[in-house]
């Protein structure tokens, strides 16, 4: 076992670099991380010390009222997204994750306007049958995190099976609502031919989707169980009444969602 201090610690990051040939990560060793924490306090001051470029603290702003970008992105978070919180480990992450650089820069763009905070990009390992690359767009924030957490109902670690409509997008104006159904469809929807569909964990996520459908005039069938995720179907005269809400002019969107929607027959 190894008798961790400062020098062995900034020797350790350095060997590293060599080892992997790219730059150090706190997720490549368990060990020096946590040396790293005990004896510079964060894994920035020991990297920042072993001389790399770091990023500087960063305190994201927590919003003071909903609005429709709010709303877009926590339909993204709760569909494509992940909230790590440990007090132990001192870990409070926000994360959305995307295979498409355009989406990245959708969020990453929200992220700034909306917490004005520049978020970090972690490019993860290729997988799936077309090798795409994946991002995770993420926030280290604490406050953040229990903001959304308490606000929002977004719970912490894994939630797909447990998932549940926010209460606030009841209460909220149309406009917020819409908003956050449009984050929900680019982050867990599809678009094909005819109908828009949405499939989750949760059942109970799809059954509050459908009644805040109810507040639009959009009456859809119940969902179904088809393998291991529940599934809703709105057909085409629906789902267009229902786009004729989720965009507008300034509204943000993952353009590859709109794309698919202009080819469709939805509109036509």
């Amino acid at each position: 076992m190894t008798k961790w201090n400062k020098e062995k610690v900034i020797l350790r990051i350095l060997n590293l670099k060599k080892e992997r040939n790219r730059r150090p990560t706190k997720r490549m060793d368990s060990t020096l991380y946590s040396a790293s924490r005990k004896y510079f306090g964060t894994w920035n001051k020991a990297m920042a010390i072993a001389g790399f470029k770091v990023k500087e603290f960063q305190k994201a702003k927590l919003p003071k009222k909903l609005s429709p970008e709010l709303s877009y992105f926590i339909g993204l978070l709760i569909t494509d997204g992940h909230i790590q919180f440990n007090k132990i480990k001192r870990i409070a992450k926000i994360s959305i994750y995307s295979s498409y650089e355009e989406e990245v820069k959708v969020i990453k763009k929200l992220i700034i306007n909306l917490f004005n905070y520049n978020p970090g990009i972690y490019k993860k390992k290729k997988h799936g049958f077309n090798k795409r690359q994946n991002y995770d767009i993420y926030i280290n924030s604490k406050s953040l995190s229990i903001f959304i957490n308490k606000y929002f109902n977004i719970s912490f670690g894994n939630k797909s099976l447990i998932t549940r409509f926010p209460k606030i997008f009841f209460e909220s104006d149309k406009i917020n609502l819409a908003s956050f159904l449009r984050g929900v469809i680019d982050g867990d929807g599809w678009i094909g031919k005819w109908t828009i569909s949405l499939c989750s964990g949760s059942k109970e996520f799809l059954m509050d989707f459908i009644k805040a459908l109810n507040r639009f005039n959009i009456n859809i069938p119940l969902p179904k169980l088809q393998k291991t995720a529940w599934t809703i179907h709105i057909n085409k005269n629906q789902s267009k009444k229902l786009c004729s809400y989720l965009y507008s002019e300034n509204c943000s969107y993952y353009p590859r969602k709109r794309k698919n929607l202009e080819k469709s027959n939805i509109f036509k």
